[in-house]
């Protein structure tokens, strides 16, 4: 699947103070939003993977992800996710729009890891207008406000 970070889109609530009681899943469930082939895509793989309650179980997140960027996706990268999304050891079963979020969030890590931009451009440059907007100044916005470390951490990994 070809790398892009256009074809989801993360963005902030209006009111950042929900930044302050929700949880990183919380927010990819919420705040982040596809491009309609990402969500044709990411809906078969859910498919594919899901239970029959039609829910997704952590077990086999990793499989999934390797399944769709094969060689790019590495161990480390996925230790790296589930420590921005707060999923240790703990076995949870996901709905499609939040397994959709950490899916997209997969693709941001690699996408940065593989640096598939221009180091001469601006990396923002390759974002959707509506999330340069929303994560311009991000720490000045998150000033003042009682975040938890873990959303800190993974609204500045976006």
């Amino acid at each position: 699947m070809p790398l892009s970070l256009q074809a989801c889109r993360f963005e902030l609530p209006y009111d950042l103070k929900i930044l302050e009681i929700i949880t990183p899943l919380d927010y990819l469930t919420n705040y982040c939003r596809l491009s309609s082939r990402r969500q044709y895509q990411f809906k078969r793989l859910f498919n594919r993977y899901r239970n029959r309650d039609y829910l997704f179980e952590s077990s086999y997140l990793y499989l999934s992800m390797i399944s769709i960027h094969k060689e790019n996706f590495t161990r480390t990268q996925f230790n790296y996710l589930c420590e921005l999304i707060g999923l240790e050891k703990q076995e949870y079963e996901f709905k499609f729009e939040t397994y959709a979020g950490i899916l997209a969030l997969c693709e941001r890590i690699i996408y940065y890891s593989l640096k598939l931009y221009d180091e001469n451009d601006n990396l923002q440059l390759t974002k959707h207008a509506i999330e340069k907007c929303d994560f311009y100044g991000l720490d000045r916005k998150l000033d003042g406000l009682a975040i938890s470390d873990t959303m800190k951490q993974l609204l500045r990994a976006l």
